[in-house]
């Protein structure tokens, strides 16, 4: 753009390309973040695990919802199994961490570009850029769960309604109901909220009777979603305040989203629209179809489990009497700016310009300041609470008429605020990751209300990189932004670099707390020598790195809760044609499941107990094989000995898989809590010598191993042997070390 006003002029070629190298910095530095995060940590409820698994089914010919069981629609499935397949690349967990990170870096580009859209600034842009990727950490939670690619669709969502010209409206609006049928066969909850988002938008956008009819029906639909929702569990406390907020806080924006006689859409527009949305849903279901799953079963099962989920107990909802209070000052001042825009309105756009310059500042704050306290280790933060609670309110913000606004920007403004909002209600019933995807499009929100603000103040961004002075301006916001984000990006990759690498098949990327990934390791390499194995829970991230089969297609990790006796029954059909078939236990992890709730009567509990017998355990989870069987030596943990012939020594047995290319030079053993070395087959000051010599050694004669080096080309015994006053403190792990010193992999020592 242009101005011609004053001694003004366009920017420089010189300039745009500053501005332009300035964004794709941001960009670069939000995708390190954003990859450092997602492959740093393993969170042990295992969600990735069992999407993986199941889209790794789906890609090998099995069909949905008939065999392989997921509670998800399909289309987050075809999208996925087609860009693995174009990208000629296997289901793993390294490949769908990646997806994350991409599904993560749309989310945010489209987020700067709806930014760029509604308020021509490069600068507002840049920031919501930076803001969106750095919020958005807590999809590191659960990589390949549909919700990343969900929250790309809805931030596509005002994208499209920003796009939005006189030229293009059939077009833009056909898009819009494409992506709103993707998303209702990704998940259903949020394909409503979208449906019911664009409704309202599109009612808002078009003249006559009819548009008032619409907005009646969509926002009655939109008031009484919060009690359709709850009614399994309104007796709960949290669940009341739940319902009586997201009741309250819509009631400005539907008010300010009244039909006002636009024309920027034509009813001919809401029917391509409404064809777009029936074509996705139609081609995803056609398309699975393909794949072998019958229409009744896809139709029915995410159907079928959507709605139980509706009366589970609701957890950590974000709604208190913080929240409350808030929504309660927001609706007074709403009430006070409907009144001043008719007997004030010069004092009343003053009294806005301060309150959307503090809704902006707000949320730059609350995404900023809880990234400046991360630490990096054992996973990211999904506590976007403070959004929820105190930007959502004031999201309306964003819909207020201008006199010199057009149609088209009106009904753009309406879409974001709506979907805004509507998108927010996936907290309920369980609220973690969903916190963070509901408040995503909040950023986008602040930028519009920032400059709002500032063109009441005469300082409008519209002016920013149209002349050398502006264009000087834009550079330096944005080199602050590129450092903010350029230390987030440096904090993460610091942390990611202090992990230790999984080094299991597919997730050569992943790092982990050390601890964590001697236990996987542990599980990975033990219940590879199994038929197959079945998990209370499951971690189902242990069938791909094991390269084990489950005994069936059914593999939820909360089978406990979602699977009825007989499909219970038919995985113990399963395990029973398996002689060497394995199981793992952790009861803490299924009391945080099952919340107290008995589940001892469960028919595969039942058989889990009376059919396997402990084999070994450690943090909390214990290995299981069949009763039938001899109890086996465990790989890959060291296992003290009880028959050391002085007390003063510390004599452990240690069996190693084969791992072809990694030579072991050096081992050590360290104290978990302090991370002090204990003993070292390099000792030196106060550490105590560790000697490793083949478990067969008859005595002291025996050469110790390292430094000659341990080749694990073969499975190896070994015997470690220490000063036990050496090892002080609990819990022990043994660190087996390359001659770079480099970590080959931590193994856990079991108690005593």
């Amino acid at each position: 753009m242009t101005d011609t006003s004053g001694d003004r002029r366009p920017p420089s070629s010189i300039e745009r390309l500053a501005v332009a190298a300035a964004l794709a910095a941001i960009a670069s530095l939000s995708a390190a973040y954003a990859y450092f995060v997602v492959f740093s940590g393993f969170r042990l409820y295992d969600d990735e695990g069992f999407l993986t698994l199941t889209l790794a089914q789906f890609v090998q010919g099995v069909p949905l919802y008939d065999e392989v069981f997921t509670q998800y629609g399909p289309f987050s499935y075809l999208f996925s199994a087609a860009v693995l397949r174009g990208l000629g690349v296997a289901v793993q967990t390294d490949t769908i961490r990646l997806l994350t990170v991409g599904a993560w870096a749309a989310s945010a580009g489209l987020a700067a570009f709806c930014a760029a859209r509604l308020t021509r600034s490069v600068v507002l842009a840049g920031v919501v850029l930076a803001l969106s990727a750095t919020h958005l950490r807590a999809l590191a939670n659960e990589p390949g769960h549909p919700q990343a690619l969900a929250t790309a669709l809805v931030s596509l969502l005002p994208v499209l309604a920003a796009l939005l010209t006189a030229h293009r409206r059939s077009a833009l609006c056909a898009a819009l109901g494409v992506v709103v049928g993707c998303l209702l066969m990704t998940k259903l909850n949020l394909g409503v909220f979208a449906l019911l988002a664009v409704m309202l938008a599109c009612a808002s956008a078009l003249p006559g009777r009819g548009a008032a009819w619409l907005y009646l029906a969509t926002s009655a639909a939109i008031l009484a979603l919060p009690v359709l929702m709850t009614h399994g569990t309104i007796g709960e406390p949290a669940t009341q305040r739940f319902a009586l907020f997201a009741t309250l806080v819509p009631l400005p924006l539907l008010w300010w989203m009244r039909p006002a006689g636009d024309r920027a859409l034509g009813w001919r527009d809401v029917g391509w629209a409404a064809a777009g949305c029936c074509a996705a849903v139609v081609s995803c279901l056609a398309a699975v179809m393909m794949h072998g799953s019958s229409l009744a079963a896809a139709l029915r099962v995410p159907f079928a489990q959507a709605l139980p989920f509706l009366s589970v107990a609701p957890r950590g909802l974000p709604v208190d009497a913080t929240a409350l209070g808030v929504v309660v000052v927001a609706l007074a001042f709403a009430a006070v700016v409907a009144r001043g825009e008719r007997v004030a309105p010069v004092r009343t756009a003053w009294l806005l310009a301060g309150a959307r310059a503090a809704f902006a500042a707000y949320v730059a704050y609350a995404v900023w300041s809880v990234d400046a306290a991360l630490d990096g280790l054992g996973g990211y933060s999904s506590d976007a609470t403070p959004l929820f609670r105190v930007a959502l309110p004031l999201v309306w913000l964003v819909t207020l008429p201008r006199a010199d606004m057009p149609a088209e920007e009106r009904f753009a403004r309406g879409v974001l605020a709506a979907v805004t909002w509507l998108n927010s209600l996936q907290v309920y019933p369980v609220s973690g990751t969903q916190v963070t995807c509901a408040t995503v499009l909040l950023i986008v929100a602040g930028a519009v209300a920032l400059h709002d603000a500032l063109a009441v103040m005469r300082a409008s961004p519209r002016r920013l990189g149209r002349h050398t002075a502006g264009a000087a301006l834009a550079l330096g916001a944005l080199a602050l932004v590129g450092a903010l984000q350029g230390a987030a990006a440096l904090r993460a990759g610091r942390a990611y670099a202090r992990l230790t690498a999984l080094g299991l098949p597919g997730a050569a990327r992943v790092r982990l707390p050390e601890a964590q990934a001697a236990l996987l390791r542990w599980l990975t390499f033990n219940l590879a020598t199994a038929d197959t194995f079945i998990g209370l829970p499951p971690l189902d991230s242990l069938y791909l790195w094991s390269g084990v089969a489950p005994p069936t297609h059914v593999n939820p990790n909360v089978w406990m809760v979602i699977l009825d006796a007989a499909q219970q029954q038919h995985i113990i059909d399963a395990i029973a044609t398996h002689a060497n078939a394995w199981a793992v236990t952790n009861p803490l992890a299924v009391l945080q499941w099952t919340r107290g709730r008995s589940i001892e009567h469960q028919p595969l509990v039942a058989e889990i107990e009376a059919q396997f017998q402990p084999a070994g355990s450690y943090a909390g989870f214990t290995l299981r094989t069949r009763r039938t069987r001899p109890l086996p030596a465990l790989l890959y943990i060291i296992r003290p000995r009880r028959d050391a012939v002085s007390a003063a020594d510390w004599i452990a047995d240690l069996r190693l898989p084969a791992l072809p290319g990694q030579i072991v030079q050096r081992t050590q053993i360290v104290n978990l809590g302090t991370g002090r070395v204990l003993a070292d087959t390099q000792p030196h000051g106060a550490v105590r010598g560790l000697r490793v010599v083949e478990a067969d050694a008859a005595d002291d004669r025996a050469p110790a191993l390292p430094g000659t080096a341990i080749d694990l080309a073969l499975p190896r015994d070994l015997r470690l042997e220490t000063d036990a006053a050496a090892l002080r403190g609990r819990p022990l792990l043994v660190r087996l070390l390359d001659g770079t010193g480099r970590s080959i992999g931590p193994v856990p020592v079991e108690a005593p």
